[in-house]
């Protein structure tokens, strides 16, 4: 698909589409009908048999009363607690299951989900290659989906489902994620695109950046648990679903309150972007790692970070990334670890 992208305006650098924007253009994109494409990410399909009882038992997320409208986050760990992935997961159809994550997470996914499926009798596909993701943002994206495709999901949560592409609604109809078969993205490229600015992806990183949304990558594999992503504030963890894998470190860090390391929000000044895993450092001490990271203008970046906690015990930390000062800036939801209710 990237060739067809290529014909229609974007340019590839290290292996990324991008349209000619930069950072400095993206304040006067806010309220723009943008399409992003999300060309870091995959798809995961599972489906047939038993595809259900086969998630419910290694997923964060209850997927029991995960309904064909609705999509959640989630999160697949290792039996020690820590994420292969962390995903958005939606249900076009009965037994029928789309995982959308970091394409570099897909494979060992499916990989650790294939050895459970035999006991199943569900498939586990990488669809990756079949799909392109697009991120749809800004005051008219609603009403766009519904010109281009008839019908359109309302409220953060929900979806709609055709035959060759799902949307899936992420923030109150103002940011819509779109998976579309690359036949479906050719014949709808002109009216999907007609009237709206096109960006690579970055644009949409620095969104989910600002909504505190985290995402494993190729460099942080089985690094951290879901809490350190601050997943259990953001509905991706279910408390009350039984058993999954790494379900007890899961749970006892939440009930016992060890969470000694969770995800903030820094600004920085600088015209490089760190790439996942670059270390934060406080007082030549490392004290955490980028998260992911994306300019919010073309001498500055924002990042989410995993820190110590014992980093904030501070007024005014001093952190830098790369030798840049980076302070902390505020998320949507407080990432105070408490007892669940049962």
């Amino acid at each position: 698909m990237k060739d067809f992208l290529q014909q229609h305006g974007a340019t590839l650098e290290n292996g990324r589409c991008h349209f000619g924007e930069s950072g400095a253009d993206y304040n006067a994109l806010e309220n723009e009908l943008v399409i992003s494409v999300l060309d870091s990410q995959g798809l995961l399909e599972v489906r047939d048999g038993q595809s259900s009882k086969c998630l419910q038992g290694q997923l964060t997320c209850d997927v029991l009363k995960l309904e064909t409208g609705q999509s959640t986050l989630g999160a697949y760990c290792t039996p020690k607690g820590r994420m292969i992935c962390n995903f958005r997961l939606a249900s076009p159809a009965s037994e029928h299951f789309m995982l959308r994550m970091s394409s570099a997470c897909v494979e060992a996914t499916k990989n650790t989900l294939g050895k459970y499926s035999p006991f199943f009798k569900c498939t586990i596909t990488n669809i990756s290659d079949q799909y392109t993701i697009l991120g749809i943002s800004g005051d008219r994206a609603r009403r766009h989906l519904q010109d281009v495709f008839g019908a359109a999901p309302q409220g953060a949560g929900h979806t709609t489902h055709g035959e060759d592409f799902s949307l899936l609604c992420i923030e109150e109809d103002r940011r819509y994620e779109c998976w579309l078969t690359n036949t479906a993205l050719q014949n709808r490229w002109e009216q999907l695109t007609k009237q709206a600015k096109l960006t690579g992806e970055e644009f949409w990183q620095l969104h989910n950046i600002r909504a505190g949304i985290g995402e494993v990558s190729e460099q942080t594999i089985e690094e951290w648990i879901p809490q350190m992503l601050n997943l259990q504030a953001i509905g991706a963890i279910n408390f009350r679903k039984g058993c999954y894998t790494g379900q007890e470190i899961v749970a006892r860090t939440q009930y016992r309150g060890q969470l000694k390391r969770a995800m903030y929000r820094l600004k920085v000044e600088g015209n490089a972007l760190p790439t996942p895993g670059t270390p934060v450092i406080q007082e030549e001490k490392t004290a955490g790692e980028v998260v992911q990271a994306a300019f919010s203008n073309n001498d500055s970046y924002e990042v989410l970070a995993v820190l110590n906690s014992s980093v904030l015990e501070k007024t005014t930390p001093t952190l830098t990334i790369e030798n840049k000062p980076a302070t902390v800036a505020s998320l949507p939801y407080s990432i105070e670890t408490e007892k669940p209710q049962t």
